[in-house]
């Protein structure tokens, strides 16, 4: 990872290309899917009054995937040694004169240094990175998240809104059917003299997997509440699905529309990276999702993540678009929602996962 992020900070021709569309250039790192799409939420996206041709209504979408959160942090980490501004400008202008014809303009992110306490927060636990890099590498969540995730797992089943799926579906674990026929004989009953001797296991309905997104951008007025109440929601969620016996992925995303200079139409293009918190394959580790739930992981380590691989030097924390969020491949998407406390906000994903289960059956 070391090598990847020193190359993608001072040999971007060697690291990724300009690509051409809408009447812009906008360099795409190796290793980060693009989508371009004319539309937001299904609505068509209006042609910019400064437009040169009909096409630039246009917006891009953009993801890369990590394949862990260790490899996502050591990403981050390899900046923590970052080259100065002035040395950096160098190769990025002068790929981009010859790619472009233009000086694009580009700096690293590193704003806040390893103990801001905006960024870190002032837990003793977590208030600087050397704290934090631990959490991350053993995969732990701080006592303080921890208190927060049990008090939203407490309020919200208070409400019974967490077993609004298990009273409405039936489990699609596989049962013991005992028949006429089948592929296993069942001696007690062969000796009892019941016909329906033969046992065979039956799923009701069709197995799947259901991918939980849970967003870690935040916009900067949120505290260490927000994002353990977002992590309590996730863990619930998965909760209920796997006693009905789907299989659950949790994912952890860092998604926000692109404010920065490598973007098509400003506000409208979206910037994404993800990383796999729990395999379909994997119990539901409560505090290794609650690691998650440090607001550094987004404001320290995800701004450089984000300004490395896609030239975001600053984001805006608005609602995912339905495009992106097909994009990231994101069936239940958990983020902070302005106009909702954890009970609605519960209500909300819980109905969400409803219309995904009668979709499939």
């Amino acid at each position: 990872m070391k090598r990847l992020t020193e190359k993608l900070l001072t040999h971007p021709s060697e690291t990724g290309e300009f690509i051409e569309v809408a009447d812009k250039h906008i360099y795409v790192a190796k290793g980060v899917d693009t989508r371009v799409v004319s539309t937001k939420n299904g609505k068509k996206l209006p042609v910019r009054k400064d437009a040169k041709n009909k096409n630039r209504n246009l917006r891009m979408l953009k993801k890369f995937e990590f394949n862990s959160q260790n490899e996502m942090h050591e990403f981050a980490k390899d900046m923590d040694e970052p080259l100065m501004k002035d040395v950096q400008r160098i190769p990025w202008r002068t790929h981009s004169l010859e790619a472009t014809g233009r000086g694009i303009f580009y700096n690293i992110y590193t704003m806040y240094d390893r103990d801001d306490s905006w960024a870190f927060g002032n837990d003793r636990e977590s208030d600087n990175a050397d704290k934090v890099d631990n959490l991350l590498r053993d995969g732990r969540a701080t006592k303080s998240v921890q208190r927060i995730i049990r008090k939203t797992i407490k309020d919200v089943k208070l409400e019974g809104i967490d077993t609004m799926l298990t009273e409405r579906f039936e489990s699609v674990k596989r049962k013991r059917v005992w028949s006429d026929d089948g592929s296993e004989l069942d001696i007690d009953r062969v000796m009892c003299g019941d016909p329906n001797h033969w046992v065979k296991s039956k799923r009701n309905g069709k197995k799947r997997v259901i991918r939980i997104g849970v967003n870690m951008s935040a916009s900067g007025g949120n505290k260490a509440k927000t994002f353990g109440q977002n992590v309590a929601l996730a863990y619930l969620a998965s909760e209920q699905l796997e006693t009905l016996g789907y299989g659950v992925e949790i994912v952890a995303l860092s998604c926000a529309y692109a404010s920065g200079r490598n973007t098509l139409n400003m506000n409208d293009d979206e910037n994404a990276y993800t990383f796999p918190l729990k395999r379909s394959t994997e119990p539901t580790d409560i505090n290794r999702v609650g690691s998650i739930g440090l607001p550094s992981l987004l404001r320290y380590y995800g701004f450089r993540v984000g300004s490395a691989l896609f030239r975001q030097d600053n984001g805006m924390c608005l609602s995912t678009s339905k495009e992106m969020k097909g994009f990231l491949n994101i069936d239940v998407l958990i983020e902070t929602t302005w106009s909702m406390e954890a009970k609605e906000q519960a209500t909300r994903i819980m109905k969400n996962i409803s219309e995904i289960i009668e979709g499939g059956e």
